[in-house]
């Protein structure tokens, strides 16, 4: 983190990053998956103007992700 990024933060700072993942139980129905993962591409600008770090939402980390995607997931990406 760049030094000033926060007051009283005169020195830069190391940080490590997470990433974040939407989870939902394997029943969720998957007309809502897709919805939420058309909204996540759709209004990425939209997101980006309320929450900055929107902008690094990545969908295609779909393909690798470290826990299995719900079906409705799975097929949302590969349709894409």
């Amino acid at each position: 983190m760049p030094a000033n990024a926060y007051p009283g933060q005169p020195e830069p700072l190391a940080t490590m990053s997470v990433m974040n993942w939407l989870v939902g139980r394997d029943d969720l129905d998957p007309a809502v998956v897709t919805r939420v993962l058309d909204l996540l591409r759709d209004e990425r600008d939209a997101l980006r103007r309320s929450v900055d770090i929107a902008g690094q939402i990545d969908l295609a980390r779909l393909d690798d992700a470290p826990i299995p995607v719900h079906d409705a997931a799975a097929a949302w990406r590969a349709a894409r």
